[in-house]
């Protein structure tokens, strides 16, 4: 979605039926959309280095729906890599 400040950003709904304790909404922007820009050389390294590493969260407990959802994008990410 585009706004009237020219950016556009990636806008989440979502609906969430609870078992016993009814729906919940959530409305959000996600992300913006920016242009792209050249990255500096050290910068560049460090990824490459970082590459096929594994990292985990550590700041959320195990449960939380946060947690949840990123071992959901790096499960579906590795499986679109042929990595799983």
């Amino acid at each position: 979605m585009t706004k009237e400040n020219g950016r556009t950003y990636v806008w989440v709904r979502k609906y969430v039926s609870l078992p016993g304790l009814g729906q919940t909404a959530v409305s959000e922007y996600n992300a913006e959309k920016l242009q792209p820009q050249d990255l500096p050389a050290e910068t560049t390294a460090a990824w490459i280095q970082r590459d096929g590493k594994r990292y985990y969260l550590l700041n959320q407990k195990y449960t939380t729906a946060y947690f949840h959802h990123l071992w959901c994008c790096a499960c579906a990410a590795c499986v679109a890599n042929g990595k799983r």
